[in-house]
């Protein structure tokens, strides 16, 4: 894959990641505004627990996409490092 597709890939991947942040949170707020008002927090707390679930699934992308832009740099470091040594 290439660099400027891995950086698409990478900038797709936090802005998930973001997401899913405020995803989880604004969850956790709904969780404690239905505690307050003494309301059932069942499904809301199973889709909590979805919502963080996915969050892991977007970590793993995330940091997949920076181990492979980083290998990708390495790989593009490599000929000139080299040529150095020649």
């Amino acid at each position: 894959m290439d660099r400027v597709l891995l950086l698409q890939h990478l900038a797709q991947a936090r802005r998930r990641f973001a997401d899913g942040e405020r995803q989880v949170e604004r969850q956790r707020q709904i969780i404690l505004m239905l505690k307050r008002c003494g309301r059932d927090i069942t499904d809301a707390q199973a889709l909590l627990e979805r919502f963080i679930e996915a969050q892991a699934l977007y970590l793993q992308k995330l940091l997949g996409v920076r181990v492979a832009l980083a290998s990708r740099q390495r790989e593009e470091k490599m000929p000139r490092m080299i040529q150095r040594l020649r």
